[in-house]
């Protein structure tokens, strides 16, 4: 039976049982397959309907895939609010509300990357979309094993091709008015992220450009020699954000200017990223660094230690249920209470787990 056979048999027998989980299928299910699926769940909001019965519907769903960036984003425009629910790795539910108190349904509809398909060149396009499954420079939603398997999927390609790829979304996004840019979650400041864990300097200096797109809530002067990655810090192969937040006054340096450097200036990292312990470990060697300290102090409370920590149960998501530092999995709260952490680290280490080059995420289990 090929593939789509067999998603199509998933997607009948889903839509049959009456479990009170909703199933996702799997993400290697053809887009148009799993389009068709969200369609059809989704297709019983009405206008009218209570936002919070499309809220209940969002927490059955059950999928094979992470957590995706925080799980839902809203603002509003023209006195309505607009709402982004994630679906699966590659599909979100957009709705559109009025501001009553019952915030009554307008319209639903499933987007997704794969919408804009014929926007992109047909050979970049699996490399775009792993660029946008990349994580923003926000704290809330940064997901470290989707800024690794971002950067994983690109390495193979090639410094040219990954550079194309990274080009071909930041004009994506900078092509679609704002709106639309909203309506699907483009984001050219993803490639930031993504080019300072997959590019290093040919001069062996391992400090690359600020990047000027706020002033950020950790202090950190001018070519930042203890964080050379800033707002990012690498440690066995781990990305950890350090931030909190950034305050703009004027407008963000474009992504274009990083991209002509690692260009000009830099070769791709020369091994895929494979984090070679836990993360609960890598986090607590990381803030006893004498470099650590000397930005981030020892006085409490310490933020910057609350976020890595938190950042640390976030990449362990897969495998290991946190009861501190996390609103879900990917709204970080932070971790900081020694004793708290000493808890998670326990179960955590109960667990062994190791990095799984196949499945690019932790795993529980010995070598």
């Amino acid at each position: 039976m090929s593939a789509r056979a067999l998603a199509v048999s998933l997607i009948v027998l889903l839509a049959a049982c009456g479990s009170p989980e909703i199933q996702g299928p799997p993400g290697t299910a053809p887009e148009d397959i799993r389009r068709a699926f969200w369609k059809k769940q989704c297709g019983e909001f009405k206008p009218g309907t209570p936002k919070s019965e499309i809220e209940t519907f969002i927490g059955k769903i059950r999928t094979s895939s992470r957590p995706r960036e925080g799980g839902w984003r809203g603002w509003g425009s023209n006195n309505r609010w607009h709402t982004l629910y994630a679906l699966d790795e590659d599909f979100d539910l957009f709705v559109v509300h009025d501001e009553s108190p019952s915030s009554l349904v307008e319209s639903v509809e499933v987007v997704g990357l794969p919408d804009l398909r014929a926007k992109i060149d047909p050979d970049l396009y699996p490399l775009v979309k792993a660029v946008h499954r990349a994580p923003g420079p926000a704290i809330i939603g940064f997901d470290p094993i989707a800024l690794i398997r971002a950067a994983n999927a690109l390495h193979p390609a090639g410094k040219e091709r990954a550079l194309d790829a990274l080009h071909a979304y930041h004009d994506l996004v900078t092509g679609l008015a704002h709106d639309d840019r909203m309506k699907y979650f483009l984001d050219e400041q993803r490639i930031f992220l993504v080019l300072r864990v997959l590019f290093q300097r040919t001069d062996g200096n391992p400090t690359l450009p600020p990047m000027h797109i706020g002033a950020t809530d950790v202090p950190m002067e001018e070519g930042h020699a203890e964080f050379p990655i800033f707002p990012l810090v690498l440690r066995d192969d781990l990305p950890f954000l350090l931030v909190g937040g950034y305050g703009l006054a004027g407008k963000a340096e474009s992504p274009r200017v990083h991209l002509r450097y690692c260009r000009e200036r830099c070769s791709l990292r020369e091994r895929p990223l494979a984090p070679g312990s836990s993360p609960v470990e890598i986090v607590d060697g990381l803030t006893i660094t004498k470099e650590w300290k000397r930005v981030f102090g020892e006085t409490e409370p310490n933020y910057g230690l609350g976020r890595v920590r938190a950042l640390a149960l976030a990449a362990l998501s897969s495998i290991h249920a946190a009861k501190h530092g996390t609103c879900g999995t990917l709204s970080h709260r932070g971790v900081h209470h020694d004793a708290d952490w000493r808890e998670e680290a326990e179960a955590v280490r109960l667990l062994h787990p190791r990095w799984d080059p196949a499945r690019q995420d932790f795993v529980a289990g010995n070598r």
